[in-house]
């Protein structure tokens, strides 16, 4: 594995929860190790989409305009 560049140490991190490696990575590890990308992931339990319409009014946002950002008050 340390040929196709990965290191013992980079791999160990990764299953110990100490790296976090890019989508490209576990597109080439998966590829070693002649699997699927989900395969090496943990893949939560698919909610099911939100509907606006079933939204309760008191839940969604108040209408109105976008708040301003604060001004700092200048030092005299």
């Amino acid at each position: 594995m340390a040929s196709e560049g990965f290191t013992y140490r980079y791999l160990q991190e990764i299953e110990r929860g100490q790296r976090n490696p890019s989508l490209k990575m576990l597109f080439e590890l998966a590829q070693v190790l002649d699997v699927r990308v989900g395969d090496l992931v943990e893949v939560g339990e698919r909610k099911a989409p939100v509907r606006l319409a079933d939204v309760p009014e008191s839940a969604a946002p108040r209408r109105g305009r976008k708040p301003s950002p604060r001004r700092r008050a200048r030092r005299p």
